[in-house]
């Protein structure tokens, strides 16, 4: 059993540089979306475990996005095992960051959390929410309806 963990836990830390790098224009999209919505919080991927013949280079991955405010984030992140130790200096994280220009992601797979603060990004939020919703269909294809004023917000 430790090595079906060990082995998961070696799949687990080698694949989320390339999941974010993936899927980097609809993390900024989901961050800017919920901090205009929501004010700061934490951008939470939740993904699909792997298949056994798993390579990160070639994976399409299977997870869904969703934003919590910063009010709701110390539940959620207890919720997810994080200890309450490190509460405080995770809240401390998400009320400093600059939503302009960082990204609070929590990446959840099989109910295993790990939290990354996205700094010195090449692409902004603001931009990586622009790009989304110029292609919308690439990203989105069985989404909202094109009339869907859902998808859409203010910047």
């Amino acid at each position: 059993m430790l090595r079906d963990h060990k082995e998961r836990q070696d799949i687990c830390h080698s694949w989320q540089p390339q999941f974010i790098k993936d899927n980097f224009l609809l993390i900024g999209y989901h961050a800017l979306r919920g901090v205009v919505t929501s004010g700061k919080g934490i951008t939470v991927c939740i993904v699909g475990q792997p298949a056994a013949d798993f390579k990160p280079s070639f994976h399409l991955w299977q997870f869904r996005t969703q934003f919590i405010a910063a009010e709701f984030a110390a539940p959620y992140l207890l919720e997810m095992g994080i200890g309450s130790r490190q509460i405080p200096s995770l809240m401390q994280a998400i009320a400093n960051y600059d939503a302009q220009q960082e990204i609070i992601l929590a990446m959840n797979i099989d109910q295993q959390i790990e939290i990354y603060c996205l700094q010195n990004l090449k692409i902004s939020p603001s931009e990586c929410y622009k790009q989304v919703c110029d292609r919308w269909d690439e990203f989105m294809p069985h989404g909202f309806p094109p009339e869907s004023s859902h998808r859409f917000i203010r910047i």
